[in-house]
């Protein structure tokens, strides 16, 4: 296990709780099994490279120094 996959992981199980979006909610608008979304979270898997556009337009990251500006 990597600690960017685990660090990647955590970021996604934190941002989605934040954005009130389920495992399950987060594993369909993927088109992933719930399982795979799991070790996603978790670290043991990282996302295909196709769907790091997609994780990306679901959570919304946002740039802290922009937020700082505003």
């Amino acid at each position: 296990m990597d600690e960017n996959e685990q660090a990647f992981g955590k970021f996604i199980e934190e941002r989605s709780k934040v954005l009130g979006i389920t495992l399950r909610g987060f594993a369909a608008e993927l088109d992933i099994a719930p399982a795979y979304m799991s070790d996603i979270e978790k670290g043991r898997r990282y996302p295909p490279d196709k769907k790091l556009d997609d994780i990306a337009r679901i959570l919304k990251p946002t740039d802290k120094k922009k937020e700082k500006a505003t």
